[in-house]
């Protein structure tokens, strides 16, 4: 059951393209249950915290986000699935660090995005980059998008962004990172992450 409890949003630079569509009044998140939750992160200082999950469907899509912390470690993540009609243009590195930047727990943190790799997951071709709030701890972030819109040329009708960062003086290698990514999964509406999806 969703309660009502409102969340002041952690705003992410998401470019965004609707035909014909006027600009609309910001939709806030709403907190919701776990059952409901479609966004799949595995890391092994989350195996036993619970989630931070909280929705919103606005007139161009339904939108997930979920904040895990544990162990020192910290993920956020949002995903968003646009409704027919509408998609999401591919956006370039410059906009990625821009993004990132907005999430309330690094805003203002000095750091610099350096592209890393790419890792062939569930969700395609996921390319991530490394970064180091103020030199301390070092994490990764992610912009993703998947599923092709028919008849717009460029056009996805999904995507995902969000960043992972390691306890304080703890490393974090390409391999920890891989290993997340490969797990990393968008359940389709009605799916439950609970139990071995999470393992």
């Amino acid at each position: 059951m969703i309660r009502r409890q409102v969340l002041t949003v952690f705003a992410i630079f998401v470019s965004l393209t609707v035909a014909g569509c006027e600009k609309e009044e910001p939709v806030k998140f709403v907190e919701a249950d776990r059952a409901e939750q479609r966004i799949v992160f595995y890391a092994p200082s989350f195996v036993d915290s619970n989630p931070r999950v909280m929705v919103r469907t606005t007139r161009q899509s339904e939108e997930e986000y979920v904040e895990w912390r544990g162990g020192g470690a910290t993920a956020q993540f949002w995903h968003g699935s646009a409704f027919p009609g509408v998609y999401w243009r591919r956006t370039q590195e410059h906009q990625t660090e821009k993004g990132l930047r907005k999430w309330n727990a690094i805003k203002s943190a000095s750091f610099e995005l350096k592209r890393a790799g790419t890792v062939p997951s569930k969700l395609g071709g996921v390319s991530y980059w490394r970064f180091r709030p103020d030199g301390l701890r070092e994490c990764f972030a992610i912009n993703h998008f998947w599923t092709p819109s028919r008849g717009d040329q460029g056009g996805y009708r999904d995507w995902i962004n969000g960043y992972f960062c390691k306890p304080y003086g703890v490393a974090l290698t390409d391999t920890d990172i891989t290993d997340m990514l490969l797990r990393l999964e968008v359940l389709k509406g009605g799916e439950n992450p609970a139990g071995s999806r999470r393992d």
